[in-house]
């Protein structure tokens, strides 16, 4: 997925889950590693059906964090950076599209 001004979308209506899933996928970045399976209280896996109490908090999680970044865009992360930085970025963006002899939006 390509994301900003090479696929046409202006920065508040790129959010940074489109940003996260397109660098980093949209997997889980918990995995469970079954431990209600091992050790001196182990449990048979017949016992182990769904997830256990810690991989659905862990699910959970996630789903809130995604919702998080999927209602936060571009444009809001650039919003709280400093005004001092926003101009000079801003000027940086306007030489760059100058030197390619393109025009800014």
């Amino acid at each position: 997925m390509r994301c900003g001004p090479a696929d046409g979308r202006p920065a508040e209506r790129i959010t940074v889950l489109d940003i996260l899933e397109a660098v980093e996928g949209s997997a889980s970045p918990f995995r469970c590693q079954e431990i209600r399976r091992r050790g001196t209280g182990a449990i048979a896996p017949d016992q182990c059906p769904g997830l256990c109490g810690f991989a659905s908090v862990m699910a959970d999680a996630h789903e809130a964090w995604r919702e998080s970044f999927r209602s936060t865009t571009v444009q809001d992360v650039v919003g709280r950076l400093p005004s001092e930085v926003r101009e000079r970025n801003a000027r940086i963006l306007a030489q760059a599209a100058r030197a390619r002899g393109t025009a800014t939006g």
